[in-house]
């Protein structure tokens, strides 16, 4: 989950540090990782809800980009 989310985190950077469309379909299935990531961590606790509160921030970060 940890590879995914961050993997997401870089598809999004890269769509926006070179100004491409953001609405592609790596971007776009980096943002499904990112929500599938945020439901399994609402719904487990221990290492996933330690997941969330650390990374909170960039999820964050990651859904205001991309208006989500």
């Amino acid at each position: 989950i940890f590879t995914r989310f961050k993997t997401a985190l870089r598809e999004l950077d890269f769509a926006k540090n070179y100004q491409y469309n953001i609405i592609n379909e790596e971007v776009d299935t980096a943002v499904e990782d990112v929500k599938e990531i945020i439901a399994v961590s609402k719904k487990r606790s221990s290492f996933l809800m330690e997941f969330r509160e650390d990374f909170k921030k960039d999820i964050e970060r990651f859904l205001r980009d991309k208006n989500v």
